[in-house]
Order: C-alpha cells, then sequence, then structure tokens
C-alpha cells in the first residue's frame, strides 16, 4: 500500500495534511514502528520539501513515493490455514493507514492560498 512513483502534488497534499494535524500521522508512523510485520520503504527527494512537525515525522517529508509492504522468504506457513489469521490482522493493522491515504487526492491543492473544498 501506499503511492508508487506519486505525483509531486499528491505528496505536496500528503505534507500538508500533516502540517495541519500531525498527531493522526505521528499515531500511525509510531504504530508501524512498533510492529515486524511491514516496513516503510520509501524513494526520498535529495532535499526535503519543507519542514517537518517533528523529528518523528521528517521522513514523511522527505518522500517521493513510497509503500508499506511486508516482505518474507517463502515457508510452508502460506500453505497453512495459520495464514489465514496471519493476513486478516495484517488487513486489519493496515486499515487506518488506508482510510488516511485513499482520500488524500480530495486535499485542497496546498499551492493554491486561499482554496476551499467542498463536501457535499
Amino acid at each position: 500500500m501506499g503511492y508508487y512513483m506519486a505525483k509531486p502534488l499528491t505528496m505536496a497534499k500528503l505534507r500538508a495534511r500533516i502540517a495541519r494535524d500531525p498527531e493522526t500521522m505521528a499515531k500511525l508512523t509510531q504504530d508501524l514502528q512498533g510492529q515486524t510485520e511491514f516496513v516503510l520503504d520509501a524513494e526520498n527527494y535529495k532535499r526535503p520539501k519543507s519542514a517537518a512537525p517533528s523529528p518523528l515525522l521528517e521522513p514523511w517529508y522527505q518522500m517521493k513515493s513510497f509503500a508499506i509492504c511486508h516482505t518474507d522468504k517463502l515457508t510452508e506457513e502460506l500453505f497453512s490455514r495459520e495464514v489465514i489469521g496471519r493476513l486478516k490482522d495484517g488487513y486489519r493493522f493496515l486499515l487506518p493507514y488506508y482510510d488516511y491515504f485513499i482520500t488524500l487526492d480530495g486535499d485542497p491543492d496546498p499551492r493554491e492560498s486561499g482554496s476551499i473544498q467542498l463536501v457535499i
């Protein structure tokens, strides 16, 4: 899950959303760092686009694109019933990230000052 080859506007919207509400992304970041199933894989800009609200959130301000992913060796677990619980837990863990990112395209363009968002 993430943004492969994200448009610069998409990542600008992400930075603007984090700036408006840093607590939500801080919680998501802490949850991601506090588990071992998924990792954040990112391609970074050469220079940060803007200053992050906290050191915890700095990596998000450097990203050009990113994915929250899981890689593992092929094991017998994949062919057992135990994998079902692991998959359910994984999707349950990822749901708040999905909810956060799925609406990002609808955010106002941060480059336009005074922009408004109409919600119907």
